[in-house]
């Protein structure tokens, strides 16, 4: 995995789709990403129309 930077990253994830719409190179899960890296993430729920979307925001630990 290339170097994450002191960015805030933004992954997309759509009910019941198992790919994400905003990927970080070809990890195969958050907990993947977190045990790799010094982030951490927080899921957001929300619902626009008929589509529930997973903001997943990670950023980097202090």
């Amino acid at each position: 995995m290339n170097s994450l930077e002191n960015v805030v990253y933004l992954l997309i994830y759509q009910k019941n789709l198992s790919k994400s719409l905003i990927m970080i190179q070809k990890s195969p899960s958050l907990k993947e990403i977190r045990r790799k890296t010094d982030f951490y993430y927080k899921s957001v729920f929300l619902k626009i129309g008929c589509d529930h979307l997973n903001f997943i925001y990670l950023t980097k630990k202090l």
